[in-house]
């Protein structure tokens, strides 16, 4: 299973030093979404982390930094992702831009995901996963109904959102590919950091 790490909302004490430590363990993504930082604000944090890391990150947005930093991608922001011409432009500017680079997108409903079939994205995010389920807990009926939406979608999806290891079957029962660890991560010591990212490394 795919594992990926997505930073706080907002900057947390610490947070970079538990970054290095993610990255040092083999972290290979780190999605950098930061909506209270002005882009200004992004770019010092981006910098701030070691350069070797670098082609391991994500930018929500702030797509410039790309080719500044030589991230490994971008997620595109959902005011950019309908099929209005000048929305469809930008993203051909993208891809014409940064065509090696990973392009994907974060969605918050499960049935959104009809609109990632039609969209050239190399993974979609369920975002705030157990907030949006039915029941709020991924029951026999709750992974029978995502792993039929899933099984729709024609790129790889991951979820994100208020998980953690002790769902870590059902997530893999459910179809997902992979997760995007935060508050299981940031909220907590190092040692259970490490046994939360390794546990859904080893499913």
């Amino acid at each position: 299973m795919r594992v990926f790490v997505a930073t706080p909302p907002k900057n947390q004490t610490g947070e970079l030093q538990r970054l290095t430590l993610l990255f040092k363990i083999g972290l290979s993504t780190l999605h950098v979404r930061k909506p209270k930082l002005s882009a200004a604000e992004v770019d010092d944090y981006i910098s701030s982390i070691p350069s070797k890391y670098h082609s391991r990150i994500i930018v929500h947005g702030n797509y410039p930094l790309v080719k500044k930093y030589g991230l490994k991608g971008y997620c595109i922001k959902r005011r950019h992702r309908s099929d209005k011409r000048k929305n469809l432009f930008q993203r051909l500017i993208l891809r014409i831009r940064y065509p090696k680079k990973v392009v994907c997108a974060s969605f918050k409903s499960i049935h959104s995901f009809r609109d990632s079939r039609k969209s050239a994205f190399d993974y979609v995010v369920l975002s705030n996963l157990m907030s949006i389920i039915p029941g709020k807990n991924l029951s026999v009926n709750n992974v029978k109904m995502i792993n039929a939406t899933i099984g729709k979608c024609e790129v790889p999806v991951l979820a994100q959102g208020g998980i953690d290891s002790s769902i870590a079957e059902q997530l893999k029962q459910a179809g997902f590919e992979g997760v995007i660890l935060t508050s299981s991560v940031f909220e907590t010591d190092e040692e259970k950091c490490v046994e939360e990212y390794t546990t859904f490394l080893n499913l």
